[in-house]
């Protein structure tokens, strides 16, 4: 039997929250970060010299705990609930409205909406702890999300060129280099879905299907900064789910170069 939590664990909670929110603005996920390093080393002239403003950017961001970006974005957060944890009877909905709420109160951020509310998803495990992933969504990048009602029919090939169809109608202005999440499957709803999660767990896998997209989103000469160059695109992960016999959800979100992504887990 769970234990209805005290105001002070509640409390603690809200301040971890609020803390993650924080750093979501002004950290990027390690692995990008290397993948930028990465993709400067291996560039020229004026894309390099871009690359290089970005990777200045990141750091003055850690250093000085500022933004990455002025636009920080509509939050949206998925928590993993584990039955047996104590927390499983707190009001999470709420304890995270408030906590996204205060840190825009704490000076790093500005607020890119006209009321700050968070989009949370829950679902759980047979575990004691939460697990989070939040993600600020900037719509420079947001308004750059594609959907479309492919034929069930439709073979991998003509879903790649789907893909790289939406990213080349995108050109620059999602900030480049991105990082692209595919949804495919289930109902429309849950192919957008898939395509933001795909988005905040950027694991760079190897994977050949994937990495041949990759190149041919490269090959589009967008650049970094849109400057023209080899390095369009970072990274992309497709996220699946069971299709309807009659039909094919194909969601395409294009995701700027910070990405930016919190994982932590709570116990």
């Amino acid at each position: 039997m769970v234990s209805k939590l005290g105001p002070g664990l509640e409390n603690e909670l809200k301040k971890r929250i609020c803390s993650e929110v924080e750093k979501a603005v002004y950290i990027i996920p390690p692995e990008l970060k290397k993948r930028i390093a990465l993709a400067h080393d291996n560039s020229s002239g004026l894309e390099k010299k871009v690359l290089g403003r970005i990777i200045e950017n990141i750091e003055i961001a850690s250093e000085n705990k500022i933004s990455l970006c002025q636009d920080t974005g509509v939050y949206e957060i998925w928590v993993d609930i584990g039955v047996r944890s104590p927390y499983n009877k707190v009001n999470l909905t709420r304890v995270i409205e408030e906590a996204v709420a205060s840190a825009h109160k704490g000076g790093i951020m500005r607020s890119s909406m006209d009321e700050i509310k968070p989009v949370v998803n829950f679902s759980f495990s047979d575990s004691s702890r939460l697990d989070f992933i939040m993600t600020p969504r900037g719509f420079g990048s947001e308004n750059y999300t594609f959907l479309h009602m492919m034929p069930p029919e439709s073979s991998f090939e003509s879903i790649s060129d789907r893909i790289v169809e939406d990213i080349k109608s995108a050109g620059g202005r999602p900030c480049p280099p991105y990082l692209v999440g595919v949804g495919i499957g289930g109902t429309a709803t849950k192919a957008v879905e898939l395509s933001a999660r795909a988005l905040a767990e950027m694991d760079f896998e190897d994977n050949s299907r994937q990495e041949n997209i990759l190149k041919r989103l490269n090959n589009l000469g967008v650049g970094a900064g849109a400057v023209g160059g080899s390095h369009t695109a970072l990274g992309i992960k497709i996220k699946k789910f069971p299709k309807h016999i009659a039909g094919l959800p194909l969601c395409v979100r294009a995701g700027c170069w910070c990405n930016r992504t919190r994982r932590f887990r709570v116990e």
